[in-house]
């Protein structure tokens, strides 16, 4: 259940990526807006973990996940996937 959970959030970023909409919501902006100031991307340092999901590692990228990819358990991925996806 973890995994398929993980998947789907994974198929959902890169749906949105490929489509174009970045609508979301974020603790930090109003509903249906990302605040990308608070959310720039930065590249993983020599001590961070990443995995094979492209979707989870650029949420980390981007702050949603933990950035040095670690504590990262089902209640962070889903607020990231609810919060930033709109996943519902």
């Amino acid at each position: 259940m973890f995994l398929e959970a993980v998947f789907t959030l994974c198929a959902a970023f890169l749906a949105r990526i490929f489509y174009g909409d970045y609508s979301g919501s974020s603790s930090s902006a109003s509903p249906g807006v990302i605040d990308w100031k608070a959310h720039q991307w930065k590249a993983p340092g020599p001590n961070d973990l990443r995995g094979p999901c492209p979707g989870l590692n650029t949420l980390a990228n981007h702050g949603f996940l933990p950035r040095d990819g670690r504590n990262i358990n089902m209640p962070v991925i889903l607020e990231a996937g609810f919060g930033t996806l709109t996943i519902r």
